[in-house]
């Protein structure tokens, strides 16, 4: 059972962070009359005029630009937004004003009045939240879906809808400071290497990981994939031992086949063709098996969750075919930000692949795309910032070229590509060295390539 904070009427809370995540929480808290205090580094006169009606509408006092832990002196907590580093000085400097200093899901703990499916991994999580709450609908369920992705948490408390259950996308930012927070089903997906510029080493980012299972005593379901093997490596970091598997063993839970998922019942077992659908894939017959077993306590009809899964489409920016120019496929891969999504993707293809890698680093070993890259890929074109460790973990294995921005990227590769090939943006980094986000650079992507197949139709 999550331990609940309790809130009272007059009470000061600080929010520190002032994103999405950020503004929700300081609605909310206002919404239960307490008064908000809220830093950010931005100044009040960068923030949009969006953030600064909520601002206004909240009453909460602003401290912008140069941050200081006296600001939030007399409050009686203060919640950090999943992008602030708990290690870094500024909170340091808060708690040794005696101040708690809580994540959103420690505010959000023991709040919940109806059931909640929690997913985490390093890759895949999106698409699974999304695909659980597809499923859900399907079997007539209100659901909200949201945390790390699209909704923040704290606006389920707001919304005055009904809804039979939440679906949150979990990342290890928000573990990490998650406190009693419990879901009913927890689902892991997988673990790579990601965000070690946070977290240091690949263990503690497990660590992190591993949270979402809360322990035994809190009896909440727990979903694990089977076949990953960091996942097994780590498990030991987990508050418990009893798990429901999903993978490619005959005693897993959720069997995933060729072109199926066979979900183990008490009186037999039910077969979901995935065939000629977007979840056909090796990844897509991964999701959706995850997503089966979490929504399998809630009893839904089998044949409403087949029409759910044949008709589910992934979303942007997830091996998204832009354009086929010339007999080439220019596909946008631009949500892979670490090596195990690079070989999720690469795992798609046979050959032909001409690889766009590069960006922000973010601390991942790119030695782990050896074996994928040197399987597929004929010749890998290089961007940003992280460039130089590309080269130095895959220069003998493929021919690399550098690129001087992605449009430059885009224009050798079509030069590059014979007929049947694949130009792949899947970029193994994060997109902030050139880019507002992996959005931005995905869109920039599509722009491109519609350029060039403009080009093509004019000639």
């Amino acid at each position: 059972m999550s331990e609940k904070i309790i809130l009272k009427e007059g009470m000061r809370a600080g929010v520190l962070g002032f994103a999405r995540a950020g503004q929700a929480v300081c609605r909310y808290l206002a919404s239960r009359n307490i008064s908000v205090l809220v830093s950010d580094q931005r100044t009040k006169q960068e923030l949009s005029s969006q953030y600064q009606q909520v601002l206004a509408e909240t009453r909460a006092y602003y401290q912008g630009g140069e941050q200081s832990a006296e600001f939030f002196k007399g409050c009686n907590f203060v919640v950090i937004s999943p992008g602030v580093d708990p290690g870094q000085q500024l909170v340091r400097d808060i708690k040794a004003l005696s101040i708690p200093v809580y994540g959103e899901l420690v505010l959000a703990a023991g709040q919940f009045e109806v059931p909640v499916i929690a997913v985490t991994g390093t890759n895949g999580k999106t698409t699974v939240t999304e695909l659980i709450g597809a499923l859900l609908k399907a079997g007539e369920q209100s659901v909200f879906v949201g945390g790390n992705i699209g909704r923040p948490l704290f606006e389920f408390f707001l919304d005055r809808a009904d809804y039979k259950a939440v679906v949150l996308e979990i990342s290890s930012y928000q573990l990490e400071n998650c406190g009693t927070f419990m879901a009913d089903i927890a689902v892991l997906l997988n673990i790579t290497a990601d965000h070690l510029d946070r977290h240091g080493t690949m263990e503690q980012y497990a660590r992190e990981k591993m949270k979402i299972f809360g322990n035994e005593e809190q009896q909440g379901q727990a979903v694990i994939n089977g076949d990953d093997r960091l996942t097994d490596l780590y498990l030991n970091l987990a508050d418990r031992t009893q798990f429901s598997r999903f993978g490619s063993a005959p005693d897993a839970q959720a069997v995933i086949g060729e072109e199926s998922v066979v979900i183990k019942e008490r009186n037999g077992e039910q077969i979901y063709d995935l065939s000629d659908c977007d979840l056909g894939s090796v990844t897509g017959r991964q999701n959706s098996a995850a997503a089966l077993l979490a929504v399998k306590p809630f009893g839904l009809n089998a044949d409403a969750l087949r029409q759910a899964l044949r008709s589910f489409k992934t979303g942007p920016h997830r091996l998204e075919l832009v354009d086929t120019i010339k007999g080439v496929k220019y596909i946008n891969d631009s949500k892979a930000t670490n090596t195990g999504a690079v070989k999720s993707g690469l795992a798609q293809f046979d050959s032909g692949v001409i690889l766009i890698a590069g960006g922000s680093d973010k601390g991942d070993d790119f030695r782990l795309l050896r074996d994928s890259v040197g399987r597929c890929v004929k010749q890998l074109l290089l961007i940003g910032s992280s460039a130089e460790r590309l080269v130095e973990a895959l220069a003998d294995i493929v021919t690399v070229s550098r690129a001087n921005s992605l449009e430059d990227a885009v224009r050798q590769a079509a030069s590059l590509a014979d007929e049947d090939d694949v130009v792949l943006l899947s970029p193994a980094c994060a997109s902030f060295d050139m880019f507002d986000s992996y959005i931005h650079r995905g869109e920039v992507f599509r722009s491109i390539v519609h350029q060039l197949a403009n080009a093509e139709h004019v000639t």
